[in-house]
């Protein structure tokens, strides 16, 4: 079941904290807000609960960085995907 977020995405949101989690160990808990929040500004979203495909096009803007960056925006990707699977109940290799 999923449910509707603002967005009009269907799925459960992410918050922004969520996706400044991420970072924060390689940045610091400032840096890494600072990033989301500018990678959202260029992407023209808001500071509120993000879609899934919403904030994966943060992610994927934040992996076209270079370096340390570019690198953990990349599992980050991954992560997000993964949690998204594990909370659908969808089994390893289902069609999304």
């Amino acid at each position: 079941m999923s449910e509707r977020n603002p967005s009009g995405a269907s799925g459960s949101t992410v918050s922004i904290s969520e996706l400044a989690g991420y970072f924060e160990r390689a940045v610091g808990e400032e840096r890494a807000a600072a990033l989301v929040a500018e990678a959202c500004g260029e992407l023209g979203l808001g500071f509120g609960p993000l879609g899934h495909e919403q904030a994966r096009s943060v992610l994927d803007r934040l992996t076209r960085r270079e370096g340390l960056i570019g690198i953990v925006a990349g599992f980050a990707l991954g992560r997000l995907h993964f949690a998204r699977t594990v909370k659908s109940g969808k089994q390893f290799g289902e069609a999304s």
